[in-house]
């Protein structure tokens, strides 16, 4: 995932840190495993964490991509945020009230 941010490839950072956190391999099922891993890479593990976490709909992700534009960058983004941002556009324009959907069509 580390490798993956550096190429700036967010739709692979997202999906492996989904992998990571999935009750197979999470950190509060696995804890004697979690607690080898150095704290240098719990740290980085949990920046990129913080950068695919759908809190406040992706704020990190979206101030992290809002500065790649600015510079110009190239990068790959995460479908599921483009996807959730078109359903939500088109929502906004057909008039239905966006509670009204359920969170799984979304």
């Amino acid at each position: 995932a580390y490798h993956a941010h550096q190429m700036k490839n967010f739709e692979v950072v997202s999906a492996m840190i989904s992998g990571l956190n999935s009750c197979a391999v999470s950190p509060c099922r696995l804890k004697k495993s979690w607690s080898l891993v150095s704290k240098k890479y719990i740290s980085i593990f949990d920046e990129l964490e913080s950068l695919a976490a759908p809190i406040s709909n992706y704020i990190t992700y979206r101030k992290t991509i809002s500065e790649l534009q600015k510079n110009k960058e190239l990068f790959v983004p995460t479908l599921s945020v483009i996807l959730r941002d078109i359903v939500a556009a088109d929502v906004s324009s057909s008039g239905i009230n966006p509670s009204e959907i359920p969170s799984e069509q979304l």
